[in-house]
């Protein structure tokens, strides 16, 4: 029996490879970026599931397994991923009306509910948008349609056997990959760029989520000699305001 390599390096030098470990052709450089450098290893992981990898086949039964949570928690955020100041707009645009952490939902339900298509093209997952959840949907509806694709992909073994599908299983985990780096579910204390401490008037405000369950999320001056603590509505008042100053200079400008 022929063993095959990872679907991920079928198109390119790219994909799963074996560290330090080379073909027979491998010159020991390899050109990233128009740059030379060393090759750190060549050699195509085999196949172990499927024709996935086993590191892949484990990242995609993981990013299957937490899809409801992932998905429900994409549409209960309502934020953006990272905290990047006040925005200028130079010249009239459209408007976002939705959170960027739904639009990553849809993003990941897309590739998701590709993978369970092609599981069951002709069950329920058919009914389902292929590209967006519903804007007026509550978490418990997102989560039945999440719901409904996982049970399609688990009822199909054989789903990583073929190329085409083992090529959106990566697609899918690779996307909730990214979802969760934007969003994770764990917060972390951050910086509250360009917003100003209302006692000290310091760049210092530090946004803290909650320790335990139901305590209030709150933003507090690291400032030793100040330490004040403020509602996190108050801060982005203070920043919106700021914001509305600035987008105002420029359109006078």
């Amino acid at each position: 029996m022929i063993a095959l390599p990872c679907v991920t390096t079928w198109s390119g030098r790219g994909g799963c490879r074996v560290h330090d470990e080379h073909l027979s052709t491998c010159r020991g450089i390899q050109i990233t970026g128009g740059r030379a450098t060393a090759c750190t290893g060549c050699l195509p992981q085999p196949a172990a599931v499927g024709l996935l990898c086993a590191s892949c086949a484990e990242r995609f039964e993981a990013a299957v397994g937490h899809a409801v949570d992932l998905v429900t928690h994409l549409r209960s955020v309502k934020r953006g991923p990272v905290d990047d100041g006040p925005k200028v707009r130079t010249k009239p645009g459209p408007s976002i009306p939705l959170p960027p952490s739904w639009m990553e939902a849809d993003v990941v339900w897309a590739a998701l509910r590709e993978v369970a298509f092609r599981a069951d093209e002709a069950g329920p997952v058919d009914r389902l948008d292929p590209y967006h959840l519903g804007v007026h949907d509550t978490v418990e509806g997102v989560a039945a349609k999440v719901e409904t694709c996982v049970a399609a992909i688990r009822a199909d073994d054989r789903l990583l056997a073929l190329e085409h599908t083992a090529r959106l299983a990566v697609a899918y985990y690779r996307a909730a990959q990214v979802a969760l780096r934007k969003f994770p579910f764990a917060e972390e204390r951050h910086a509250v760029a360009y917003a100003v401490c209302r006692d000290c008037g310091m760049r210092s405000l530090e946004r803290r989520p909650p320790l335990t369950y139901l305590e209030p999320i709150t933003v507090k001056c690291r400032n030793p000699a100040c330490g004040a603590v403020f509602h996190p509505a108050l801060v982005e008042y203070d920043l919106q305001t700021y914001r509305e100053e600035i987008e105002a200079k420029a359109a006078t400008a």
